[in-house]
């Protein structure tokens, strides 16, 4: 924020301009960067709080033979998280992880952890974008035989690097399919509401985009696979 002194040739502004927001208040007349606009879960994240309390009260539900399962589980297999991290975690920390991943993908609960399956990973892709597209291309036909592929996408961005702080909506998911082109934009439009020509025309921002698979079976997921798309 800055404080602004007119001249004679100018002696006020209000509103918007290029993203910086003209004020008149008790501090003076200022200057400050327009907040950056906030965008809403997506439709396929809004149950998030609820998919939390599901979980738990499933898990003071178990039996103490099925907790102990899942101990042996947890105890037996590290955790290997989206972003590709080794983390030993407990059993309730699995049955939340692996029953929260089947909830989003439409999959009952399960009281006492699948057989382990090693997770499928996502094929290598490019992205392929202009102003009135934006397709994920894998490079081979990706079979999706008893997964599901989620599809996360950031809001336009400054952030070059992906990390976990990176803003991130689910956008698409796709089970039990043979996939070689995702056309995204209509699914990114739908959760992130902008005029697309005109960002794709002047944009110059970025955007991130996060595959991975959720088995049908487990829960179990993959590693992210991260893209960052610019938009000149």
């Amino acid at each position: 924020m800055a404080r602004i002194l007119y001249t004679g040739l100018v002696s006020e502004l209000k509103g918007s301009i290029a993203g910086t927001t003209f004020q008149h208040n008790a501090s003076g007349r200022i200057a400050k960067s327009r907040a950056n606009q906030r965008f809403s879960p997506s439709g396929l994240q809004s149950g998030t709080q609820a998919q939390f309390a599901q979980v738990a009260t499933r898990w003071r539900d178990l039996s103490l033979f099925d907790r102990e399962s899942w101990d042996d589980f947890a105890f037996e297999y590290d955790r290997i998280d989206k972003w590709g991290v080794h983390k030993t975690i407990s059993g309730y920390q699995y049955h939340a992880l692996s029953n929260r991943n089947l909830l989003t993908i439409g999959e009952p609960m399960q009281d006492a952890p699948a057989p382990y399956v090693t997770p499928l990973q996502v094929q290598p892709f490019d992205v392929v974008s202009d102003d009135t597209k934006l397709d994920v291309e894998f490079v081979s036909l990706f079979d999706l035989t008893g997964y599901t592929l989620l599809v996360f996408a950031s809001p336009p961005t400054q952030k070059s690097h992906a990390t976990s702080r990176v803003q991130r909506r689910l956008i698409l998911q796709l089970a039990n399919a043979e996939v070689e082109v995702l056309e995204l934009l209509a699914e990114y439009l739908a959760v992130y509401p902008l005029n697309w020509p005109s960002l794709f025309a002047s944009g110059h921002c970025l955007i991130h985009l996060f595959l991975c698979t959720v088995a049908n079976a487990t829960g179990m997921t993959s590693q992210f696979s991260n893209y960052c798309e610019e938009i000149p």
